[in-house]
């Protein structure tokens, strides 16, 4: 098997500051690490090649980006310690990332979203929750279903192996479920996703093309979006023509890919 040629630790410093700058005030050095990886643009083949101690570090890249950033701090002055395993950006650290232009690109620098957890898994089992008649927050309660974040899951892992970063909320932003920027670095894709129960189908696949559609439009604002609604199973047939008319990509499990790479390259 050929040998995989890896970025150096220096490569990793701008995805480090950009990440930093997208969020400011005290960060974990896990969380620094994390977002610094998922930001770059390290091929599948890049992401997968280990470190000699897997049980410290999740691969070469995240071993990389953590020890990049000792010479950050104590050499160069462009970050600082802000407590116990946190850090910030220190004042030349933020005029490196504005001179690199840092501050203007990527969706993470506009507080779209951060990037999903590459090491989250899906509970063991679901939480049981309490019955409500008539009062409850159908949003939420679908939120906390196992089926509902295993599609969310799984969306997320077929995403980053076409090569994005899929994206999570932040802020007071809108709550979508999943994001990720396409192709040519300006747009974005925006997905709801609903599991859809037997008595309450129809409902749920209401509910999430409005709340995509909300989305879309909220965060349309300096960036062209395109949203999308995931869910599960074949939905009722009229659905399609429905999420068409609107302009909503369908995606139906387990068919991703296809769906998610058309979206990718704006199709």
């Amino acid at each position: 098997m050929a040998e995989v040629a890896m970025p150096t630790q220096r490569d990793h410093e701008s995805f480090i500051l950009a990440w930093l700058l997208a969020h400011p005030g005290p960060q974990g050095r896990k969380n620094v690490v994390n977002g610094a990886v998922a930001l770059g643009p390290w091929t599948p083949e890049q992401r997968a090649v280990p470190w000699k101690n897997p049980t410290r570090f999740a691969s070469k890249l995240y071993a990389q980006a953590y020890l990049r950033m000792w010479p950050m701090r104590d050499t160069e002055g462009l970050i600082q310690t802000a407590g116990r395993d946190a850090y910030s950006l220190t004042d030349l650290g933020r005029l490196s990332a504005q001179k690199q232009g840092l501050l203007l690109s990527g969706p993470l620098l506009k507080q779209v979203g951060i990037p999903f957890p590459e090491d989250r898994t899906l509970p063991d089992r679901q939480t049981a929750m309490p019955t409500v008649v008539f009062e409850y927050d159908p949003d939420e309660r679908d939120r906390q279903t196992r089926q509902h974040e295993a599609l969310v899951l799984r969306l997320a892992i077929a995403i980053r192996k076409l090569g994005h970063v899929p994206l999570l909320p932040t802020g007071d932003g809108p709550r979508y479920d999943l994001a990720f920027v396409k192709d040519d670095d300006k747009s974005l894709v925006v997905i709801e996703v609903k599991s859809l129960s037997d008595n309450h189908a129809v409902h749920q696949l209401r509910l999430g093309l409005g709340q995509v559609l909300h989305y879309a439009h909220a965060l349309s604002a300096d960036r062209q979006v395109s949203p999308a609604l995931a869910v599960p199973t074949e939905p009722p047939v009229e659905w399609a023509g429905v999420c068409e008319a609107a302009g909503v990509q369908l995606i139906v499990a387990p068919g991703f890919t296809e769906p998610l790479a058309a979206l990718a390259a704006g199709e």
